[in-house]
């Protein structure tokens, strides 16, 4: 009997545009989510501090390091202006998914601010594709933990407020910490 090999996993690569926390919001952020996960009796791993961010825009996930992504990204958020922002997560749910689902915080109002720049940066992105790529409405959050348990509805938290001065092109593997920070623009 021949022995078994197991094929190596291959790495998969996301890129995205996304805003992140100052220290201060990162720290508090990480508290907020370990006194959840507590109080809920949550199972899963907290998001590490330094992933905590909430996304732009979503470019796709790849095998690899794909240069030409990047070059065309940094093409995209050179292009883009914006103002500074706060966004304000008021309440904790669980997407709806399979198995591991994103337990986030989440807001329910998008600063004028946000929802320009995140529009912006659609419109530049699928204008340099052959196809506009489906999109799923803009909903601000910030992942925290992913967990087989659920919030079920949405829960009510102290305000958690995020002043959003930069956004961000970033790229990560799945599992692996820190995200690498491509380029950051200043909103101004």
């Amino acid at each position: 009997m021949a022995a078994r090999r197991d094929s190596p996993a291959v790495a998969v690569i996301s890129y995205f545009f996304a805003v992140l926390p100052d220290d201060q919001a990162r720290d508090l952020t990480y508290a907020a989510a370990g006194l959840f996960k507590e109080s809920l009796g949550l199972r899963g791993r907290l998001v590490l501090p330094e992933k905590l961010h909430m996304t732009c825009h979503f470019i796709g996930r790849f095998a690899q390091v794909l240069e030409e992504v990047e070059v065309k990204a940094i093409a995209v958020g050179d292009q883009v202006s914006g103002k500074p922002f706060e966004i304000t997560f008021g309440h904790a749910l669980t997407f709806e998914g399979t198995n591991a689902a994103p337990c986030v915080f989440a807001s329910a109002e998008v600063p004028w601010a946000l929802r320009g720049l995140c529009q912006r940066i659609g419109h530049l992105l699928d204008s340099t594709r052959k196809e506009t790529h489906f999109s799923r409405p803009f909903r601000p959050h910030v992942t925290w933990l992913y967990s087989n348990d659920r919030i079920y509805g949405t829960m009510p938290m102290s305000p958690l407020t995020w002043s959003a001065r930069t956004f961000a092109l970033a790229s990560g593997v799945q599992g692996v910490a820190p995200y690498r920070i491509i380029r950051t623009w200043t909103l101004s």
